[in-house]
């Protein structure tokens, strides 16, 4: 059955009315909605305002079994429009005519147990409510890893209240993980890593917001708790030994991708040539239309495309795709130097600005790299501050933004497969192919460490330096020869 108030007639109470003010439904009787609060503006203790909207409730007025007149609150609007509170207020009025209990009698009744419900332990609720409806959603495959995360690492929090949890038992939860030992690769670590634990809290925070009702993705319409007891906390971040520890794996696991051979490395420039050939041969045909003639002429460009230069940076100084991205023209000393002098490439790397001694790399600049930083410096008008690979989307708002790392994944994706090489090349070659040629040219790990910026030359004297025992016997030989002593004039005729 529609109800004969509209939407137009309820926004014009909850805007225009005054509190107390009604709208009767001349279809379901009893039904109406009543103006509880006008809109006003709320001081937060931090001084700012926030704005709380008007609201008005969906009301049933009836008499009771014993003869009481109740209005019962069958909820609120906007939350619920017109149509959906005359069909609760209708299922209402049916079920008081089958004589079943009145509707304000059952809602409490429902409030109780909800009450009732929110009182379950964390392990109670994970066990008979949470396991079995994710396992109905996702499937109890994919539900495995979700569940196996709460239930071997939220053990001692099997005992509280889901109502009663606060940000004292997520802090005392975080220092158990960083007490807890673990292996990985051989080696025994003290403490569960920052990004694990990260994902083990967001699982289970998925429960309480799933127990709290809160729909993301997995729709629960029996909540038992009121509303997410964590709301606002957060994990502390990263420990500094984390973020080095961290720091270091990463870049184990990026050295640990293959050398490019020669034939690829040709291969990968051809691709990177016929890439802004594309670009120009796309750019001519879209010429062709007069809606687009405001747009640029690539062909009259050095580079068609930022991803160009970028490409050949990061191949001529094994920089980290991170800090070629926010490469900036203040890091770029004396770039148009004379030609007996050089240029610097000045700047400290994006991961170890967290270090409490960060890194500062001091990259000469002379020969190919000059040449394209000085004509990538020239077709971009000369700046001499600013990002040197700015997004031109968000420079479109007004903005300063770097790339995105999406951005050029899919640009490096294109280049590899123009090149006709293997797809799974990852852009972090190039900075381990720099490291590898410069340990070939006899460059020492700690040199090459300050170019790359590393703090020191362990990882590189570790992972690119290997024993050739021939040439270590031929030194030491060598050596040992130099230091044999001669035998004297005077000891030589005495033997005679």
């Amino acid at each position: 059955m529609e109800t004969s108030i509209s939407k137009t007639a309820a926004h014009k109470l909850l805007n225009k009315g005054k509190v107390k003010d009604q709208i009767g439904c001349t279809k379901i009787k009893g039904f109406h909605l009543l103006k509880v609060r006008d809109s006003y503006e709320k001081t937060l203790k931090s001084g700012k305002t926030k704005k709380v909207t008007a609201l008005a409730a969906w009301r049933l007025r009836y008499t009771d079994a014993l003869g009481k007149r109740v209005n019962a609150r069958i909820g609120d609007y906007p939350a619920l429009d017109p149509q959906q509170a005359a069909e609760i207020a209708l299922e209402w009025r049916l079920g008081m005519t089958k004589g079943e209990a009145d509707p304000l009698a059952k809602k409490r009744e429902k409030e109780a147990e909800a009450r009732a419900q929110s009182r379950l332990k964390v392990g109670k609720y994970f066990d008979e409510v949470y396991t079995p409806a994710l396992e109905e959603y996702a499937g109890k495959e994919r539900a495995r890893a979700t569940l196996n995360k709460i239930r071997n690492h939220f053990q001692s929090l099997w005992h509280i209240p889901m109502s009663d949890l606060t940000v004292q038992d997520v802090r005392r939860w975080e220092s158990e993980m960083l007490e807890r030992e673990f292996k990985r690769k051989g080696k025994t670590y003290k403490g569960v890593w920052y990004t694990t634990r990260r994902g083990y809290f967001g699982a289970f925070a998925a429960m309480l917001k799933y127990a709290a009702g809160e729909k993301n993705g997995h729709v629960n319409d029996e909540p038992v708790l009121k509303e997410f007891p964590l709301k606002g906390v957060k994990l502390k971040g990263a420990t500094q030994n984390e973020k080095e520890r961290q720091d270091e794996h990463n870049e184990e696991y990026d050295l640990a991708r293959d050398l490019l051979t020669d034939s690829e490395r040709e291969k990968i420039q051809a691709g990177l040539k016929r890439y802004g050939q594309e670009l120009v041969e796309q750019r001519n045909r879209s010429l062709r239309l007069e809606k687009n003639k405001h747009l640029p002429d690539l062909s009259s460009l050095a580079y068609a495309d930022w991803f160009i230069p970028f490409c050949h940076i990061a191949r001529l100084t094994g920089m980290r795709p991170s800090d070629a991205l926010n490469l900036r023209w203040q890091n770029i000393k004396q770039l148009h130097a004379k030609a007996s002098e050089y240029a610097i490439l000045q700047f400290t790397p994006k991961k170890t600005n967290h270090h409490p001694n960060p890194t500062e790399v001091q990259f000469p600049i002379f020969g190919e790299l000059a040449e394209v930083l000085g004509t990538w410096c020239k077709q971009q008008g000369n700046p001499t501050s600013g990002l040197v690979f700015p997004s031109d989307k968000m420079a479109k708002k007004g903005l300063e933004r770097a790339w995105d790392r999406k951005v050029y994944d899919k640009k490096w994706k294109k280049v590899l497969k123009l090149a006709g090489v293997r797809q799974d090349i990852h852009f972090y070659s190039f900075r381990h192919n720099f490291i590898s040629d410069w340990v070939k040219q006899g460059l020492a790990p700690l040199e090459i460490a300050a170019l790359v910026g590393h703090k020191d030359g362990d990882m590189i004297a570790r992972h690119y330096f290997k024993q050739d025992l021939n040439r270590s016997v031929a030194i030491m030989k060598q050596f040992y020869a130099d230091e044999q002593p001669q035998p004297s004039k005077a000891k030589a005729a005495g033997d005679e």
